[in-house]
């Protein structure tokens, strides 16, 4: 396990929105075909990582001041759809690898070192606090294991989460994340899954590790210190701003594959094509709506959050909400599609080389991240209810 150390040098000059997209479109259509190979490699290949940095893909979050593209939240959103509706690995562990957003809670130098180097850096890792760290020196003494590290094969920092355990402090404990160098951790290739199958989300040891001060933060409880309009929501909705396209992309590539088929296919025992069955009428005249609105409410929501964090002003809790609702709604569509789309397709839809049977299972693992879980639809809930909430580790 290395992380890429040789490849093409970012540039200073600013990307345009829509370069972004077209890129993402250029390698949608370069990747469409590689589903197969990527998913029995379990992990990007290093052609297809080196072309998404050089594309500038993995900077979308960074903020300008440390080198990265700062893309609109929006930008972000639709160029992850795009990736996802030609394959969800490659689109799942580009998202994660823009959890490079944030080195922006490091002390500025060390942040400013940690993305310097002239190529647009990759994290990878898990902020659930999994970890232990023991103050020494001037930093601290960390072992810990975290799971489901996306990107574990090419990223260039890992991060986890950790408790501080210092005997000398009175109250709660401390809850800070951690940044690692590759050459400190171990990947332990625990990876064996059936959808999302080439983002090598494998589990992250570290042992005995001293990691300076200055290579550790609190995005859960306080302000970055490079200040944009992703970096001022809480760690949740960035999560939720950068999963909010899994789900738009893969239902879209669904609703494609159904149409596709449509034309020419016919049930066994009938001599009339799908495209005269009613059920599947019925089903794309709701689907194609549906997923449509969905992506309208992420791109308003997402339009008007950052045009108020933009000019200055706070997010209340029930703006917060509907930054994650917006994000919760796309998967729940997403998922209604998708799974929609590859019944009504038929037994050709189970087959394993089939683009509906991997994208169905791609979505089903996406949709078990924390993120999408019982306990913090609960919370979004009250929130948008204006009723109180304990706030939830990644805050809402």
């Amino acid at each position: 396990m290395t992380a890429v150390e040789s490849g093409p040098v970012r540039t200073a000059d600013p990307v345009d929105a829509r370069v972004l997209l077209e890129r993402a479109r250029d390698i949608g259509a370069e990747t469409a075909g590689r589903g197969a190979e990527i998913e029995a490699a379990g992990t990007l290949p290093t052609d297809l990582v080196e072309r998404l940095r050089a594309a500038r893909l993995f900077a979308m979050g960074l903020p300008r001041d440390l080198g990265g593209v700062q893309a609109p939240l929006t930008t972000i959103v639709e160029v992850i759809a795009e990736l996802a509706r030609a394959d969800a690995s490659t689109a799942w562990a580009t998202l994660v690898g823009n959890t490079s957003v944030f080195l922006s809670w490091l002390e500025p130098d060390a942040a400013r070192a940690a993305t310097a180097g002239g190529r647009d850096p990759i994290v990878a890792g898990s902020m659930a606090p999994t970890g232990r760290g023991e103050p020494v020196g001037d930093g601290f003494r960390v072992n810990g294991r975290w799971a489901f590290v996306s990107g574990s094969r090419h990223a260039d920092w890992y991060m986890g989460g950790m408790t501080v355990v210092d005997q000398r402090r009175s109250g709660p404990p401390e809850l800070r994340t951690a940044f690692f160098r590759p050459a400190d951790v171990t990947v332990d290739p625990t990876w064996d899954v059936i959808g999302l199958c080439g983002t090598g989300s494998n589990d992250v040891v570290v042992s005995d590790t001293v990691v300076p001060a200055r290579h550790t933060a609190a995005p859960h409880t306080g302000p970055a210190s490079f200040d944009t309009p992703l970096t001022r929501l809480t760690p949740y909705n960035i999560l939720m701003v950068l999963f909010a396209g899994v789900p738009l992309g893969v239902a879209r590539r669904a609703l494609d594959e159904l149409t596709g088929l449509a034309a020419t296919k016919r049930r066994a025992g009938s001599t009339e094509r799908l495209l005269d069955d009613p059920a599947v009428g019925d089903f794309v005249i709701g689907a194609e709506p549906a997923l449509r609105a969905a992506r309208l409410v992420v791109l308003d929501v997402l339009h008007r959050t950052e045009a108020r964090l933009g000019a200055g002003a706070e997010l209340d809790p029930t703006e917060r909400a509907q930054v994650a609702a917006a994000g919760m709604h796309a998967m729940r569509v997403g998922w209604e599609v998708t799974l929609g789309a590859s019944r009504l397709a038929g037994t050709g839809a189970t087959a394993r080389d089939s683009a509906l049977q991997r994208f169905l299972r791609d979505l089903a693992a996406a949709r078990q991240h924390i993120a999408f879980g019982p306990d913090l639809r609960v919370r979004t809930a009250r929130s948008l209810l204006g009723a109180p909430s304990a706030p939830a580790l990644f805050g809402v």
